[in-house]
């Protein structure tokens, strides 16, 4: 009861911030404006853009399947691509339980420990982190005064980003490491009696750990990387054929640095802990789009239809995973009712 009243409070409270955030980048946009120019997208363009994104996440799991076989295990594309958008409904709801979510269902229909599977996620986010990292450095390096430009517009943010920078937080995050480390070692260390407490966490971890540095024991690393590549270039391209959609893109030329700005950008607002980046995603991306000269009333309209267009696809795709998944894995659900397969402790 307690768990169930905290993800209820820990929803309103993510969903509060993301609702004020929309409100105050649209407050001033009148409805009825946006409704009309919507009226004028080229949706097919739009569709492209959701087919790669779809794409996207089928490469995903494949990737995936690549960590996962590293450590012995065998899991069917198929659970691996309807887990993934799983993970994606599951962040709508409350941000970062996608990763929860994904391992839950590979569990279920895998019967891969829920901490190995955990681990392989963990490591892809790493991957996807350098990924975003290495796209961020390139921007700076030669964008630098489109960047310079948005801090200066945005002087909150700025502070924010040197105060999370500040050396006591540098300290705090290497002291909570440093703690992390010893723990685990003392938990190894006092592994004790086969059934004892500390054993069985400790047994968690390793297969936590194990899961984690598949990363390290890849049978085909250079195939990992090119999907780890594909992922992220669909991402842009995603972004990329959206342009066309709109009527600005005919007067105005958005080259292919500048949407991979308005791409590095919108990517942070997605991060941000907040539904599906609601509020901070528009935020990021208006202020880009209106660095590069479009106006306010065309900024929100390009960020309001591609985030909507795309929250109704992981909406829609995800529901439609979670419905096919008992299906396509009824003898697996029949064993594991009849006794015959033994669920993960």
């Amino acid at each position: 009861m307690k768990q169930k009243l905290f993800n209820v409070l820990k929803f309103l409270a993510f969903i509060s911030i993301g609702i004020y955030l929309f409100w105050k980048v649209y407050k001033d946009q009148p409805i009825d404006e946006l409704i009309e120019s919507a009226q004028h997208v080229n949706y097919w363009w739009i569709g492209l853009g959701l087919l790669i994104g779809i794409l996207s996440h089928f490469i995903r799991a494949l990737r995936w399947g690549i960590a996962l076989d590293s450590m012995g295990i065998s899991a069917r594309r198929d659970n691996l691509f309807h887990s993934v958008m799983v993970g994606y409904l599951a962040n709508l709801v409350i941000p970062r339980m996608g990763e929860v979510s994904r391992a839950a269902v590979l569990k279920k229909y895998n019967q891969v420990p829920f901490s190995s599977g955990f681990g392989t996620i963990v490591s892809e986010r790493i991957i996807d982190l350098l990924l975003l990292g290495a796209a961020t450095v390139y921007v700076v390096l030669f964008e630098n005064n489109i960047i310079l430009q948005f801090f200066q517009n945005n002087p909150a943010i700025s502070e924010n980003v040197q105060a999370l920078l500040s050396a006591r937080n540098l300290i705090i995050i290497s002291i909570v490491v440093l703690v992390a480390i010893i723990g685990y070692l003392f938990l190894m260390f006092k592994k004790g009696t086969e059934h004892s407490l500390l054993s069985k966490i400790s047994i968690k971890l390793q297969t936590f750990k194990e899961g984690l540095f598949s990363i390290f024991k890849l049978n085909k690393p250079l195939l990992y990387i090119l999907y780890s590549i594909l992922i992220w270039l669909c991402y842009y391209l995603m972004l990329y054929v959206s342009f066309p959609a709109f009527s600005f893109s005919e007067t105005m030329d958005f080259g292919a640095g500048a949407i991979l700005v308005v791409f590095v950008l919108g990517s942070y607002g997605m991060v941000a802990p907040v539904q599906g980046g609601i509020g901070a995603y528009h935020f990021m991306v208006i202020s880009a789009l209106i660095i590069y000269g479009l106006d306010d009333s065309n900024a929100r309209l390009f960020a309001l239809i591609v985030h909507v267009s795309q929250t109704i696809m992981l909406i829609v795709v995800g529901l439609i995973s979670l419905s096919v998944l008992p299906l396509i894995n009824r003898k697996i659900l029949k064993e594991d009712n009849n006794g015959s397969i033994k669920p993960d402790n």
